[in-house]
C-alpha cells in the first residue's frame, strides 16, 4: 500500500457510555470518564497489533510513522423527573493511522 494522506492502520469507535447522578456535573463526568477509560484500554490493546499490521506498508519519498488518533469525548445531559440526571458520553473515531515523517510538498 502506498501512503499519501493520512491512513487508518486501526480505526476504533465510536463508543458510548452512559452515567446517572444526584447532580449534572457528576453525571457528565462518570461518562466521561468511562469513555476515557475504555478509549486508553483499547488503543493499549491495538498497540500490541501495530507491529504486525505495518508490514507491507511503504512510503514512495520517506519513512511511515504511526500517529495515535484520539478525540475529545463529547456529552449530553438530560435532568430526569426525580431531578436526578443522566448524561451520554460519546466518541468519534480514534486508533492508529501511518503518515509520512516528510511533510507534502506544496505547489
Amino acid at each position: 500500500m502506498v501512503i499519501g494522506d493520512l491512513d487508518w492502520i486501526i480505526k476504533l469507535g465510536p463508543i458510548t457510555r452512559t452515567n446517572h447522578a444526584g447532580n449534572k456535573e457528576q453525571a457528565e463526568e462518570g461518562a466521561l470518564q468511562q469513555v476515557k477509560d475504555d478509549v486508553k484500554a483499547l488503543m493499549e490493546q491495538g498497540k500490541g497489533l501495530l507491529p504486525l499490521l505495518q508490514k507491507g506498508f511503504v512510503c514512495a519519498d520517506s519513512e511511515v510513522v504511526v500517529k495515535e488518533e484520539v478525540t475529545v469525548p463529547e456529552v449530553i445531559s438530560y435532568e430526569l423527573t426525580d431531578g436526578k440526571w443522566f448524561s451520554i458520553a460519546g466518541s468519534k473515531n480514534f486508533g492508529f493511522k501511518l503518515v509520512s515523517k516528510k511533510p507534502p510538498k506544496e505547489g
